[in-house]
This record gives C-alpha cells, structure tokens and sequence, in this order.
C-alpha cells in the first residue's frame, strides 16, 4: 500500500516538473529563433563596414579615368584635329574647364595662329590633363562638340624635351603666320581722302539780303546807318515853330 502511494507520488512530481519545465523550454526556443533572426552586432561591424566603402571608393576614383597606351606619333595626329608645338602662358579656370593659352612656335597640322586656346577637365579623375606655364608642348588636341580645341590625359601630348620619336616623325613643322603689316612704301603710296571745296553762297533773294564782311561793304552803306539816325532829328528841328522877332521901336 505504502509501495503504490509512493509510485503515484513520484509519478505526480514528474508530472509537475515536466509540466513547469515546458514552458521554460518554449521560451528558451522562441528567444533562440529571435536571435538567429537578429543577430547581435559586432563591435568590429562599423569598422569593416568603412573600410569596405573606403576600398569601393578608392577602386572607383581610380577607375573613373582609364586610358589605353598612346599610339604611335603619325596615328596620334591622324586622330588628333590640330597638332602643335607650343609654349603655355596662361592659365585660366572656367567653371569645371581650365582654359590654357599657348603661344604657338610651329604647326604639324591644323590651321592654327600665333597663339591658340586649348581647354581640358579641371578633374583629373576625368582625365584633364594639367600644363606648366612656361613649358614647351608638342600637343595633339580635339575639337570637342563645344567647338573648341580640347585634351586630355588620354592624349599622346607630351613636354617637348621628352618628344624626340613625336619630332621625327611629324617632321620640322611650319612656322604659325604672323600678322601682316603695311610696309611704308605701300602707306605712302595710298591717295589721301580728297575734300570736295565747299559749294559758293546762293545769291541773294528778293525778300532778304546778304550781309557781308565789313572790307566788303562801300562808304555809302557804312554811312546809310548814320543818316537814318539822323533823319528823325532834323524832321522834328524843321517842324519846330520859330518864335516872332520884336519890333524895334
């Protein structure tokens, strides 16, 4: 008797216990997915993650401006518009363009003047391409669709010191025109402008007359003023009544 109680009450506490456990189980189960779900972030997370972007970005700036070898110096400037050598002596930033200004020495092909401008990205992770002012420039520019001369660092355009294979085979080049003077002989010869002499007085008309200079006018006219003034003095002295003379006695 005492046997069977004491298995009835062992198998009760089981029961309890497994019971009570339970739902401890199903909370420890129900946290584990949670966390399986959101992980816990690493202290070292932030860094990797910066250096990841720093590496995306190096890879990308270093990218942004790729260029292949230049060709040889004939097939550069079959590609080129305008090839050139040239001195840089100015420097100008125009909005995300920097304009050179180069005094041109002699032309290998284009129609070029004495000095000509040549613009290029102010970026060099666009390929611009930065010139020293006061260095010479054998130069291989484009027409860009703005219309005007361009380069870049893709470009076979090199220093001048460091341009012998460009020099011999582009040649010797010729020599920019100059502006051209009149020479002396030629000012000289050049027929003033004529002046037509100015056409003589229109004679008088018959309601007004010509007033000339004083050496021209007679005595008589000089006189003509005087004696109008006069003619009203006299008038009134001959109109004037004399007064009666007295009778001697």
């Amino acid at each position: 008797m005492t046997t069977r109680s004491g298995a009835r009450y062992r198998g009760g506490l089981r029961a309890a216990n497994v019971a009570a456990v339970r739902p401890i189980r199903r909370e420890n189960a129900r946290h584990r997915r949670t966390r399986n779900a959101f992980p816990t972030p690493s202290p070292y997370r932030p860094a990797l993650l910066a250096g990841v972007l720093l590496w995306v970005s190096w890879e990308t700036c270093a990218r942004a401006c790729s260029c292949m070898p230049p060709p040889a110096p004939r097939a550069a400037a079959a590609e080129a518009t305008a090839v050139f050598e040239g001195r840089t002596f100015g420097v100008h930033r125009e909005g995300n363009k920097v304009r050179f200004a180069f005094e041109v020495s002699r032309v290998f092909k284009g129609e070029l003047g004495p000095s000509v401008d040549v613009y290029s990205p102010a970026s060099s992770a666009t390929c611009g391409r930065g010139f020293e002012a006061g260095v010479q420039y054998v130069v291989y520019a484009r027409v860009s669709p703005a219309g005007v001369l361009s380069d870049s660092m893709c470009s076979r355009t090199r220093p001048s010191r460091s341009a012998a294979e460009d020099f011999a085979e582009l040649g010797a080049g010729t020599p920019p025109p100059r502006p051209q003077t009149t020479p002396t002989s030629a000012r000289s010869s050049v027929e003033p402008p004529r002046i037509e002499p100015e056409p003589p007085p229109a004679p008088p008309s018959r309601r007004g007359c010509t007033i000339g200079s004083p050496a021209d006018l007679s005595p008589l006219a000089l006189l003509a003023p005087l004696a109008l003034l006069l003619a009203p003095l006299l008038w009134q002295r001959r109109r004037r009544p004399h007064a009666p003379s007295e009778s001697t006695s």
